[in-house]
Parts: C-alpha cells; sequence; structure tokens
C-alpha cells in the first residue's frame, strides 16, 4: 500500500515550522490491493508527534466531498479547539456516480470486505504516519456515509470507540440498489434481527460500543424511522455483546428524555439510554428539520446543511470524548479484587489509591468504595491511626444541569448557547471512619478534550457548593433543580485553572466547612462559575471527566480525605 503525498503528511507532524498558527488541510490518495482512495486529512496547529492525539473519521453524503463536508459541519474548527485529526475518506463517482458510499450491496457489509476494509485500511496508514491513541478512534458520518459509518462500526468495533449516525440507516438495512430506495423511504428489516447480525458480523471483536444519532422529523430523503432503527439495532447488538444473550442486559428503554430549543430554530427532543449507570446512547431527533446536517455552516462550499439545528458537530464530538474504546471494558466494581500488588499505585475494583507509605500497611474496604492507608503513630502521639481516604465519584450521580435538564454523565461548567452550566458530582462519604478526625478534603477533578471558548478566562472563579444531607434536590439522584437548589455552604472554595486536557483542577475545602460532609451517606459538590456570559449566545465552558470513567481510574473525580483517629474520641 502506499499514500500519495506522503511529505506533505510527514511535514505536519512539524506545526511550528510549517503551519504557524494554521492548521493542514491537505490531499492524498491511499492504495492497497482492493484499488484506490482519494481522501483529506485535517491535521490541527497543535498537533505534537510527540503526544498521542484522537482520531475521527467523517463520511460524507451523496454529491458531497470532503471539502464541503467539512465545511458544513465545522469538524475542522472543533479539532483546532481540542486537537484531534479528522480524516475524510472520500467516495468516487467511478465506484457510485452520485458519489454515494454503496452500504446496501452485500460485498460492502462485512468484516474484511469491500470499502469497510478499504476505509479501515486507510485508517491504518494514517495511525502508521501520526501519534494516534487507539483509544479515541471515531467514525460518523451523514446520509449514506452516517449507513456506511454504521456498518464500519458494527463490522469493526476493535477499531473505533464510539459511533455517530446522522441521517443514516441501519446495519444492512437494505440487499440492492431497489430495497435501499424501499428502507430510505419506508425504514429496513427489523432492527432486532439486524442488530443480530451486525453482533455476529464482528466476531471476536464485538463489544459495547457507544452511538449517537442524529435525525430530522422532516427528512423525506431517509424518513424519521430509520433513525429509530439506527438506536434500536445498536441496543440489540450491544445487548448481545455484553454477554452472549439477547437478555435486555442493555435496555431498548431510554432512561430520560429532555426537549430543547435552538434560540430562533427547532425544537428537539434527546433520548439518553444507560448501561452500568454511564450514558451508553443518545438519539436526538430534530423536530421539523428535513435531510441535513443539524446546526453546521451553511455558507459555500457547504451543502445539505441547517444551521437553525442543535450542533450536532459539538453534541456528537462532546459525546466522543466522554467514550474512549475501554469505557465499558472494565471489570465490575463487584469483581473480586484479589490481593493487593505492591507497585507505585494500588487498585481495588474499580478504583485507583495511592500506595501506602515504606513500612505501612494497606488495609481495604468494601470492594469499589475507599482504601484506608494505615502507618504506625509517631512516638508520643496518642492517634491510633492516621490514613488518607480516596474517595471516586459514583458515575450515576454525576454530571452536568443546564437550562434544568440534567445530563448523566461528563462534568460540564460554563455557558452554552446562553444557558449556564452547573456541574454535580457525588460521593459516598459514610465510608469515613466513625472516629475520624479530618485534616483536610480535597476535590479533585481532570479537563478532558470536549472544552470549549475560554470559560477559565471569561466566567471568574470556578468554586465550590456543598450539599451534605440527602442532595441539593432532595435525592442524591441528579435532578433538574441541582442547579439552583439552596446548598448547606456556597462558595466555600475556588477550584484552580486546569488549562487543558488531562489537567487537574483542585479545590480545597477549609475547615469551616467540614461539618456539611455527610459521615452518614452522600455529600454532593456544585461546581459553579461566578460570573455568567457576558453574551446572550455566549459560548464558553469547561468539561471534565465525570465518574462513570472506570476505563481510565485517574481521571475520575476524586475526594482526598486526610484524617487521624485518636483514642480520646
Amino acid at each position: 500500500m502506499h499514500t500519495k503525498g506522503k511529505l506533505t503528511r510527514l511535514l505536519s507532524g512539524i506545526p511550528h515550522l510549517f503551519h504557524g498558527h494554521k492548521g493542514s488541510f491537505h490531499s492524498g490518495t491511499f492504495s492497497n490491493a482492493q484499488g484506490s482512495r482519494p481522501y483529506k486529512l485535517y491535521v490541527p496547529p497543535r498537533y505534537s508527534s510527540a503526544t498521542p492525539v484522537p482520531l475521527l473519521v467523517a463520511l460524507h453524503g451523496c454529491s458531497q466531498d470532503p471539502d464541503n463536508f467539512a465545511a458544513g459541519t465545522h469538524f475542522n474548527t472543533l479539532a483546532d479547539s481540542n486537537n484531534f485529526l479528522v480524516l475524510y475518506p472520500q467516495q468516487t463517482s467511478a465506484a457510485n456516480p452520485n458519489r454515494c458510499w454503496n452500504w446496501f450491496l452485500p460485498q460492502n457489509q462485512e468484516r474484511g470486505k469491500g470499502e469497510p476494509a478499504s476505509i479501515v485500511a486507510l485508517v491504518d496508514d494514517i495511525i502508521a504516519s501520526y501519534n494516534i491513541d487507539p483509544n479515541r478512534i471515531f467514525i460518523t458520518g451523514m446520509s449514506s456515509g452516517g449507513a456506511m459509518a454504521a456498518i464500519v462500526a458494527a463490522c469493526y468495533p476493535d477499531y473505533f470507540a464510539a459511533l455517530g449516525v446522522h441521517s443514516g440507516l441501519e446495519y444492512k438495512a437494505a440487499s440492492n440498489l431497489i430495497n435501499a430506495q424501499i428502507a430510505m423511504s419506508q425504514g429496513g428489516p427489523d432492527p432486532r434481527i439486524q442488530g443480530q447480525l451486525a453482533y455476529l458480523s464482528a466476531g471476536a471483536a464485538a463489544r459495547v460500543l457507544p452511538v449517537i444519532v442524529f435525525q430530522g422529523t422532516a427528512d423525506f430523503t431517509v424518513a424519521p424511522v430509520n433513525g429509530d432503527q439506527v438506536i434500536q439495532q445498536f441496543i440489540t447488538t450491544d445487548d448481545y455483546a455484553d454477554d452472549g444473550l439477547a437478555n435486555n442486559s442493555v435496555s431498548s428503554t431510554p432512561s430520560s428524555t429532555q426537549t430543547g430549543q435552538v434560540p430562533d430554530g427547532y425544537f428537539y427532543t434527546v433520548d439518553t439510554y444507560t448501561y452500568r449507570n454511564s450514558v451508553l446512547m443518545q438519539y436526538y431527533k430534530i423536530d421539523g428539520m428535513g435531510h441535513a446536517w443539524s446546526g453546521g455552516s451553511a455558507n459555500p462550499p457547504a451543502t445539505f446543511v441547517d444551521p437553525r439545528g442543535p450542533d450536532a458537530s459539538l453534541l456528537m464530538w462532546q459525546f466522543f470524548a466522554s467514550h474512549p474504546k475501554d469505557v465499558f471494558t472494565a471489570p465490575s466494581a463487584t469483581t473480586s479484587p484479589g490481593p493487593l500488588r505492591t507497585q507505585d499505585e494500588v487498585i481495588e475494583g474499580t478504583f485507583r489509591y495511592a500506595q501506602p507509605e515504606r513500612g505501612g500497611t494497606a488495609l481495604s474496604t468494601s470492594p469499589g468504595t475507599t482504601l484506608t492507608l494505615k502507618k504506625a503513630p509517631p512516638a508520643g502521639s496518642t492517634s491510633a491511626e492516621t490514613g488518607i481516604a480516596i474517595l471516586h465519584s459514583i458515575g450515576g450521580e454525576n454530571g452536568y444541569v443546564m437550562s434544568n435538564f440534567p445530563f448523566v454523565g461528563d462534568l460540564s461548567v460554563g455557558s452554552l448557547a446562553g444557558a449556564q452550566q452547573y456541574a454535580i458530582v457525588s460521593f459516598d462519604t459514610s465510608r469515613i471512619p466513625a472516629n475520624a478526625v479530618v485534616e483536610s478534603v480535597t476535590l479533585k477533578i481532570v479537563r478532558n478534550y470536549a472544552s470549549a471558548g475560554d470559560a477559565f478566562g471569561k466566567l471568574g472563579e470556578l468554586v465550590i457548593d456543598i450539599k451534605g444531607d440527602s442532595g441539593f434536590s432532595g435525592s442524591p439522584a441528579l435532578e433538574a433543580g441541582d442547579g439552583t437548589a439552596p446548598a448547606d455552604a456556597s462558595a466555600v472554595c475556588s477550584m484552580s485553572i486546569a488549562s487543558g486536557p488531562g489537567a487537574i483542577s483542585e479545590g480545597r475545602i477549609p475547615p469551616s466547612a467540614f461539618r456539611y460532609i455527610n459521615r452518614a451517606g452522600r455529600t454532593q459538590f456544585r461546581l459553579r462559575f461566578t460570573r455568567a456570559s457576558a453574551s446572550r449566545y455566549g459560548t464558553d465552558y469547561a468539561r471534565f471527566y465525570g465518574g462513570h470513567m472506570t476505563h481510565a481510574l485517574e481521571n475520575r473525580p476524586s475526594l482526598v480525605i486526610v484524617y487521624h483517629t485518636s483514642d480520646s474520641v
């Protein structure tokens, strides 16, 4: 195999010398035994070969090409902000007169064959030339590109961390051109059957795959029923992938449904499906929108875009950033942890803890709670025990509230199109020893790839509110009123600035607020900026990993409690 323009690709890995402050958007042609495929690749200005970055594969629709698809989706602009590469494989008119992906032909619906194999081989070629994070390769597409993205992700879940489908169709929705026209207008076969077929297509590579779908309710090219079928098909696929059985281990009923409206634009509904108390799928139905990419830029050369819908590109990227490939493959918290290991970290269940000091002993409580680090008290001290309890947040109770709608998952703080976002993070603080005298409490969160604008620069300080009994709205569950409900203590401290992805923001709770730490159950913390956006449509927010991050334990929100116990207590 080979790629034209290899020198251009290699030079793009030296952004300071050749790119200045602009990313590079260059063309290439990939060739292998199956033929040649043109493509375009966008490399953001901050790319460095020293640091692995995500890769987004974006498949255009019929009559489109990489240039107008990139212009309409503004994925390249998002790549600048979030430092990921965007690969735009191109369908040729020789393969299809309308430059549609041939999703309806059986030779393009199996792993190792046809167009899916060609796309994956191109991805391999990009991985060989750039420092790509293998856990953060995502795929999306529109219309025929959405249908092909669904096929590629179904066949290659070991390659792709998550899937986005916009105005597309389910796996194997048709087997010839006539059936394709019927499926586009009336829907394809039973998605439960297609879901099992998709599971079988992956073979040993099958795994639970996160999916986000967008569909206009007034789409007369790809009927709205197809969006429903994509979701239901992948629910079935994931149900099989979970344990090999169709036993509703992945529920076909949404765990929540929210509605919203774009200012001066469409109303929309969002169905969210959860798995292991974390967001697995989201389905955006845009009321009145036709066959177009939602919320993009309609400026030429863009085609098939409707700016009046929610920003599908941004929402997809936020979803992708929260779903690396191994997010649903960590062992369950109920798994027996086994003996503690002697190394720089001790891992019990799904939680990460610091290693005890030299000469100390590590005592574990029940799996999935805390680890107490125990050491001998200093000479002459009446202290019976000193230690550190590191609690990781509860995934199903984490997320953020915006416009009185709760979003379980990652934390988001700031402003999106003028709407304020409040992050909520919850801990089971009943695990602190009953006779512990708390010396310090520190909340730590890790910034992820999906932030936008400059929240830390424009919105003042990031501060912490505490609620220590039954939750901000009377329950530990994330609820619509949590953003503005009264706190036991407000603005108790400020969080440090997290300058970019992977940076830690932490706040040290003052001793005056220790009394609000609930020793009998949950303690909730609300994060908010002290200033609202100055613009009605201002978009400046910081995103942080949530408590569902069982695959990367160091990224989960954590509460670090240093304490001692005393015989006199």
